[in-house]
């Protein structure tokens, strides 16, 4: 699979419904109803994207599980701190998002993000610094370069293949 063109919920969907899923990952076929997190409650923390975590409580087993991918805010919510690019880390977010006992991580952010709450987003950034509870490696310009690969997704409905040109930030 081309990593520009790299699709995580589509990948999530895929491992989800897979039909030969074993017994050690049934779990995968209850994700539909226990990824119930409201858009309405998600955390400011979320980077963009499919995933996100709303009311959360996930033990801090998010980030053991997938510390690409997860981490805790300063009162213990768990929060998508980095949208997962490859199949491999968007299962071990999916368990992340799994073991939260209030079910309040989503999948559905692709409903609700828009190419100006992006922007918003993204211009907010420095303001959240106090929000964070442990320390994520995610410097600026990868940050940017996922969220305007993000941005060309919501413009289209797909990813870019290697070489378009991508939508800025700053419009």
């Amino acid at each position: 699979m081309d990593g520009h063109r790299f699709d995580p919920l589509l990948s999530a969907r895929r491992q989800a419904g897979a039909s030969s899923i074993g017994t050690e990952q049934s779990w995968l076929n209850e994700l539909p109803t226990c990824l119930t997190g409201r858009w309405e409650d998600r955390n400011p923390l979320n980077v963009p994207g499919p995933f996100y975590g709303a009311e959360t409580d996930d033990c801090m087993d998010g980030p053991i599980c997938a510390p690409e991918t997860h981490a805790c805010d300063h009162d213990g919510r768990g929060y998508v701190w980095r949208q997962p690019t490859d199949d491999a880390p968007v299962l071990r977010t999916l368990v992340g998002m799994y073991l939260d006992p209030f079910c309040g991580f989503a999948w559905d952010g692709n409903d609700h993000w828009t190419t100006t709450l992006v922007r918003e987003w993204w211009s907010a950034r420095a303001g959240r610094a106090d929000l964070i509870g442990e320390p994520v490696d995610y410097p600026d310009a990868e940050m940017a370069y996922d969220l305007r690969r993000y941005l060309y997704f919501l413009d289209t409905g797909r990813y870019p293949a290697a070489g378009v040109l991508l939508p800025d930030l700053w419009s």
